[in-house]
């Protein structure tokens, strides 16, 4: 069985194409996804507490009712 010369040149054209992106994604992205994972957390905790309305002390007048159950 022969295999065209066009065909050959194409199939290593690729896998060396695609050889650098098999290594990003098998051993980059999993360490960079470690280090990005505290970043993330970060800025939600962050926006989280932006969100929240804020209450200085002392300006609470009603103190909550008991709830019967």
């Amino acid at each position: 069985m022969r295999v065209r010369e066009d065909y050959i040149d194409h199939t290593v054209a690729l896998v060396r194409r695609n050889r650098t992106l098999v290594l990003a994604l098998t051993s980059y992205v999993p360490w960079g996804s470690l280090g990005f994972a505290p970043l993330l957390l970060a800025l939600s905790l962050w926006l989280e507490a932006r969100a929240r309305p804020q209450d200085p002390a002392g300006t609470r007048t009603q103190e909550p009712e008991p709830v019967s159950a």
